[in-house]
């Protein structure tokens, strides 16, 4: 049987989204090539990057133009290098500039930034555009910061909390000093090269490239956007609005809990009905159940990442019909003689999907544990957030 290519093998992976590169860069657009190499060739699965979006001033735009753009330029000589079997979209429409506006109303690039008003006319700028793209659910962002001004990566940090979903990523790429501010390295070629460097004492030297390792940091940071709510999209303008209204949100906000109201046959998150019924009703509720009653480490008092909790419902049918039956909304008799009670296994997946659909707007999920034996399953959210009314 012939072998697949490294080509035919990504090609023929179902996208699901779209991944999308956002980065911001000074006079070293090389953080962009690295930050690509780093997500496309050296991770595995390799994350099918379909286009990059650089924001800058406008001398970084001519920069970052002139290295990384065109058929010669950065990005496409990866892409040739590696042989990565998608397209990367890169035109000067996704170098985006900075701009101020002028007493007389006009709008003008940014050539640097330099003061406190130009630091406000890049937030702003950077929130907005970042609030633009995750609009788009079928999106996913990988943002890279460490370019630029140190000022933009904050702001490329605050962008993420405030707008940035479960998909996104923020990442600072990492790479030896030598090669770091060197205009010639853009990613480690697959054959090793020597380049002339500047070193201490400005003396010059050569380095190879096969010392070149790029390591990719993934940064974690919190995620406001589902406990801010509504009130951050209405936003328009400026950044001091946005964090008022995001202090006061949390200043006044108690966490919302998923609240499993057996007698009443219904679940609802804070104050907001959830559309279940029936089996995938009973399946949140196991779920429920299984993280508040039969937590395995209670000495831990979040969450976090535990999913020692996690468990099949098929392998506990007793605890899954009892649960099922309490919020079946027919007749108990009609229920014993429907055998509707017992779960198929078969179709635990379409049910987590439809399921999973509708907890969507609420960032909770039925989350999946694959390991030898058998995938388990458990709902995200923390045992502190759910509440059982029996």
């Amino acid at each position: 049987m012939k072998k697949a290519t490294r080509t035919e093998a990504i090609t023929k992976q179902p996208a699901t989204k779209q991944h999308m590169l956002v980065a911001v860069t000074g006079h070293s657009p090389q953080i962009v090539t690295e930050t690509l190499y780093a997500l496309a060739v050296k991770q595995k699965p390799p994350i099918p990057i379909s286009a990059v979006y650089i924001l800058t001033t406008a001398k970084g735009a001519e920069i970052a133009w002139d290295k990384l753009g065109g058929p010669e330029g950065g990005i496409a000589r990866l892409r040739r290098e590696y042989d990565l079997g998608w397209e990367i979209t890169f035109s000067r429409k996704q170098i985006l500039i900075f701009k101020r506006r002028t007493d007389d109303g006009r709008e003008v690039p940014l050539e640097d930034v330099r003061t406190s008003e130009d630091n406000e006319t890049l937030a702003a700028q950077l929130l907005g555009y970042l609030k633009s793209l995750t609009a788009d659910p079928q999106v996913a962002l990988h943002c890279a910061m460490g370019g630029g001004r140190r000022t933009m990566s904050a702001y490329m940090m605050l962008a993420m909390m405030m707008y940035g979903r479960e998909d996104d990523q923020l990442t600072h790429v990492l790479v030896p000093d030598e090669f770091e501010t060197n205009p010639d390295f853009f990613f480690p070629p697959k054959h090793p090269q020597s380049l002339p460097v500047r070193l201490a004492g400005n003396r010059l030297g050569i380095v190879n490239t096969r010392d070149a390792i790029v390591e990719l940091a993934d940064i974690p940071f919190v995620r406001l956007r589902a406990a801010l709510g509504a009130e951050i999209e209405k936003v328009e303008k400026g950044l001091q609005d946005l964090i008022t209204i995001a202090q006061q949100k949390i200043d006044r906000s108690q966490p919302d809990k998923l609240v499993i109201d057996l007698p009443r046959r219904q679940a609802r998150f804070g104050t907001q009905p959830i559309a279940l019924r029936g089996i995938r009703l009973a399946l949140l509720a196991w779920y429920a159940d299984t993280k508040v009653t039969y937590c395995v480490e209670r000495e831990r008092p979040v969450c976090g990442d535990c999913q020692a909790c996690f468990q099949n419902p098929a392998d506990d049918d007793a605890r899954f019909q009892q649960l099922y039956r309490q919020v079946y909304t027919r007749t108990q008799a009609q229920f014993d003689e429907s055998g509707e009670g017992k779960l198929d296994p078969a179709n635990l997946m379409a049910y987590h999907s439809k399921i999973n659909k509708t907890l969507r707007p609420l960032s909770i999920k039925i989350d999946a544990q694959r390991q030898w034996g058998g995938t388990r399953y458990g709902v995200s959210l923390d045992k502190n957030l759910i509440e059982f009314i029996k």
